[in-house]
């Protein structure tokens, strides 16, 4: 799966055949993604892709957005990428490596995310793509 995801992506991932005839990526294999890209197209497997901002000020919302876009270019640690989608302004898809020393290591957390008409004002719409999967059961009582 690791594989097909990031072959998917552009990446490359290194296999191997075990001995069942199995091809399994390499443990220990790093794949490189930028921290920050874009896509071109529409996001049409994104939770939020029939919400279109339409916001009363379009010009200060924009202008705020790309505020946004240029700092996840350049500031988002190394287990955090975020895509953007060029032909939606406003909805962004994020991936996050679990944290070293947590039960999450090393898992995938996969959020869709749209900024709506009011933002910053209000807070950013977030999904998160759970595979049917609890988080922590903590948050869910």
């Amino acid at each position: 799966a690791a594989a097909a995801a990031a072959a998917a992506e552009g990446a490359t991932c290194n296999s191997k055949q075990a001995d069942d005839g199995s091809t399994d990526a390499v443990k220990g294999t790093e794949i490189e993604f930028p921290s920050y890209s874009e896509a071109e197209g529409p996001a049409e497997d994104h939770h939020y892709a029939s919400k279109i901002a339409k916001p009363f000020n379009m010009k200060q919302w924009q202008k705020r957005v790309l505020s946004e876009i240029k700092n996840l270019s350049t500031n988002l640690p190394e287990t955090i990428w975020v895509r953007a989608y060029t032909e939606q302004m406003g909805l962004f898809r994020a991936a996050i490596l679990g944290a070293k020393g947590t039960p999450y290591h090393d898992n995938l957390f996969f959020f869709d995310i749209h900024l709506p008409q009011d933002y910053p004002n209000v807070p950013p719409d977030v999904y998160y793509h759970s595979s049917g999967r609890r988080i922590n059961p903590n948050l869910y009582e």
